[in-house]
Parts: structure tokens; sequence; C-alpha cells
């Protein structure tokens, strides 16, 4: 699972899609997110999908194992996040300490759907380094996956190859989602406080 993520690296973004984003360090679901559609064009959705005919039920993560399976998902279409990390959090004790994963600065592309009320991310089983902490993860795509990604119809998704993401813990500030500042990305010791 992935409920929150950052898009701080503002030059990169103006470079790569000339949009000119404000940095956030905490985005959360219900958050308009920068996606990009099946001709790879960026535009900002609202985070959350959801059905005209179940307005109860809004999902911001849907598996890649049963995404052509569910009827909740049926017409939806195929995006991308644009992130530059994500946090998640590990279970111990009865409390919920919060990582967060990175590819060292670069942008990171998420695996997603979207249909005209929001969108959510594709997620698939972690990888062995990150398990520790939760046992779901983005489906994290190459630059040269992207196309792929957008143009498969059916069958599961399967990644080129398993992606190196690195984590440290941060302070449980990021909890809140009122906290929207780089103060999110400081390491803290794995001690529980």
């Amino acid at each position: 699972m992935c409920g929150r993520f950052t898009l701080k690296e503002k030059l990169k973004v103006l470079d790569k899609f000339n949009i000119n984003i404000e940095p956030s360090y905490n985005i959360c679901p219900s958050n308009k997110v920068l996606i990009l559609d099946k001709n790879l064009y960026p535009f900002f959705l609202k985070w959350g999908f959801s059905q005209n005919w179940s307005n109860k039920l809004t999902l911001i993560n849907a598996r890649n194992e049963t995404i052509n399976e569910k009827t909740y998902f049926k017409k939806s279409e195929r995006c991308i996040f644009i992130a530059d990390g994500y946090f998640e959090w590990m279970k111990s004790n009865e409390r919920k300490f919060p990582f967060y994963h990175h590819m060292n600065g670069d942008l990171m592309f998420f695996a997603g759907i979207y249909n005209k009320n929001g969108c959510c991310i594709v997620t698939i089983e972690a990888s062995k380094n990150i398990s520790f902490i939760h046992h779901r993860q983005p489906l994290i795509l190459y630059e040269n996956e992207l196309l792929n990604w957008v143009n498969s119809k059916n069958g599961l998704f399967i990644s080129s190859e398993e992606k190196e993401i690195n984590y440290y813990r941060v302070k449980e500030t990021v909890n809140s989602p009122e906290n929207n500042s780089e103060h999110n990305l400081r390491p803290v010791s794995y001690k529980s406080s």
C-alpha cells in the first residue's frame, strides 16, 4: 500500500514535463496529483479512485494482480503517477513507524489507473529488501516501460526488473497531512522513540 508520497524535485519536473510544481513533502489522498495519460501527457487529477455508482468507496491503491478482474475498475484507463519518493509504515509493538523510500533524488514513475473521478496507484508485492517495512509497494516503472504500461490492456503487468529502492526511517510528523515540509524527510534512528 502507498498512502503518502513526495514530489519535491521542481527543476526535474520543469525540465522533463514543462510544468511548474509547488514542491510537496507529504502528498495525501484527495490531493491533486500530477499524472501522465496514455499519450504521456501530464495533467492533475484527484488522488482517489471512485465510480459514480458507488460514491461510498474511494480507493487510493489497486492490486496489479486483480485490477483486470474487478468490476470496480472496468472502463478505467491506465496512467502514471510522477513522484520522487513515498512513505510506508512498519508496524511494531502496536505502533507504526514511517519510512521514506526513494531512488536517490531521481523521479519515480508509479503505475496507476484513473477515470474522470480520480486516480489510484497500482501496487505489487514489496521487494525483498523493503518487505520487512510493508508487504506492498507501488509498481515502479522505468521510463522505457511507461508506454508498455499505459498501452497494456489485460493480464498481470511484469516490470522488466526489480528496482533498487533506498529507504530510511523518518519522524512521525509525516502522519499528519498538515505537515508538508522537508522536515518530513529528515532521517531518524531505528530505535523506537
